[in-house]
């Protein structure tokens, strides 16, 4: 499915709401940046289609490792409107670069992850590799409605 629509989301422009304009923010943690070992460009895949979904109401906030933001923005047409935050977690009293799974999942559980959210009513939190599904909102967005044989 990914190789098929690659091309298509590709072209998606990343265009998020203002964080002012909105009480709606998705929210993803890339400590590694755009890397990813078992799809080319699926970090940016991800991205794109998700915003995509969810519609212009939504602001996008992108938590990125250290020296991550440029290539991040770069990969995503370097748009506008998006909260991007360091990824750090307090060990032993002082803030630290998520590095590995273990720092990852002590952001996740952490407090640290909440503080540095941007203050809306509603969160999605999405990952790499699991994008909002088409299935989930067939029909939302057309060059994809018919991406697995429906009609």
């Amino acid at each position: 499915f990914v190789q098929r629509t690659m091309q298509t989301v590709r072209s998606w422009q990343v265009r998020p709401a203002s964080s002012q304009s909105t009480d709606k923010v998705a929210v993803i943690v890339l400590n590694e940046g755009i890397k990813d070992a078992f799809v080319p460009h699926n970090v940016e895949y991800v991205i794109r289609s998700t915003m995509k979904r969810l519609g212009p109401d939504w602001h996008l906030q992108i938590f990125h490792g250290s020296g991550q933001k440029a290539e991040l923005s770069e990969a995503l047409g370097n748009p506008k409107n998006v909260t991007w935050s360091r990824a750090t977690v307090r060990v032993d009293g002082s803030a630290r670069d998520v590095t590995s799974k273990y720092l990852y999942n002590k952001l996740r559980w952490s407090m640290d992850l909440w503080r540095n959210r941007c203050p809306p009513r509603a969160h999605l939190d999405f990952r790499a590799r699991q994008p909002v599904a088409p299935l989930q909102l067939r029909g939302a967005v057309p060059e994809l409605r018919h991406s697995r044989g429906s009609s």
